[in-house]
């Protein structure tokens, strides 16, 4: 594909990576010689490393301006009683896909 005939390697494919036995994530599998490997790992880690940058970027906007209210603490309760009572917000479990 393209990473083998941008940099002249001999093999550049997408393996799936094992632990114990089961599927761990995938890797990108590079042969050639090591001026092509080297520029193929730098651009890959420059890549990745660029793309999780933009990521977080992204998840960072997506947060709320304001973080969530805390729950009022013992001390706090004693000091301003009151008819209300903090509960902690409810989680339902994620639905299965069907």
């Amino acid at each position: 594909g393209i990473l083998r005939q941008k940099f002249g390697l001999q093999k550049a494919e997408l393996i799936e990576t094992r632990k114990h036995g089961l599927p761990a994530g995938l890797a990108v599998d590079i042969s050639g010689n090591s001026q092509a490997l080297e520029a193929a790992r730098r651009e890959l880690v420059e890549g990745v490393l660029q793309y999780y940058a933009t990521q977080v970027e992204w998840s960072a906007a997506e947060l709320p301006a304001e973080p969530d209210a805390e729950p009022p603490t013992l001390a706090s309760r004693k000091a301003q009683p009151s008819g209300r009572v903090w509960k902690a917000p409810r989680t339902e479990p994620a639905e299965e896909p069907p």
